[in-house]
């Protein structure tokens, strides 16, 4: 299993023999999340960040359940006290768009130029280096190997206490836990990282 969560879920934490089922979490290796400097500027260069601007970001496919809505919903309330804040939705479903996507994508249109859907990428370090925030508002989630992979890079993160996540993000430590599906509580987290 990917976490405690995920056993918990399939019965298996009830197993009679001990060591039936072990919980494995998802390694990733440091030296693969070291990125230089200069990368993270010409990455911030390329999004048209500025110095000044805080670039929060959402890495997960495009699928019910990962919180896009919950994260532009968060991002009116945030825009609209932040003047330098920038939101990012990385990650795609496929190759062709779905009638989520195009919900989600109809949702984000209040915000203007405040938000850019970047796609699919092969390799997100680039862009999870140009972050300063990574958020994953999610309803379920075994582990969060997003969130996983922007704390490897030393980004605070802004999560849903939902499945594996709380295993995964020390509440205070390496970022902040909200309920899911709460749209208020993710606005006001991610303004105490903003400011």
């Amino acid at each position: 299993c990917v976490s405690e969560a995920v056993r918990k879920v399939y019965g298996l934490d009830t197993l009679k023999k001990e060591g039936d089922v072990q919980t494995i979490y998802d390694g990733l290796d440091p030296s693969e999340f070291s990125v230089e400097s200069s990368v993270r500027e010409a990455e911030r260069k390329a999004l048209g960040l500025t110095s000044s601007d805080c670039a929060i970001g959402m890495f997960a496919r495009f699928v019910e359940g990962k919180g896009h809505d919950q994260f532009l919903l968060a991002a009116r309330e945030v825009a609209g006290s932040c003047d330098g804040a920038l939101f990012f939705l990385v990650g795609v479903n496929g190759t062709e768009k779905t009638p989520y996507m195009n919900q989600i994508e109809a949702m984000a249109k209040p915000l203007g130029k405040k938000v850019k859907f970047l796609g699919w990428q092969s390799d997100v370090k680039p862009t999870l280096s140009a972050m300063d925030i990574v958020v994953l508002p999610s309803q379920g989630e075994g582990l969060g190997l997003a969130l996983a992979e922007a704390m490897a890079l030393g980004k605070p993160v802004v999560a849903t206490e939902v499945g594996g996540i709380p295993e995964l993000v020390r509440e205070g430590k390496d970022g902040l836990l909200v309920p899911p599906s709460d749209t208020q509580a993710l606005a006001r987290a991610i303004r105490e990282l903003v400011l």
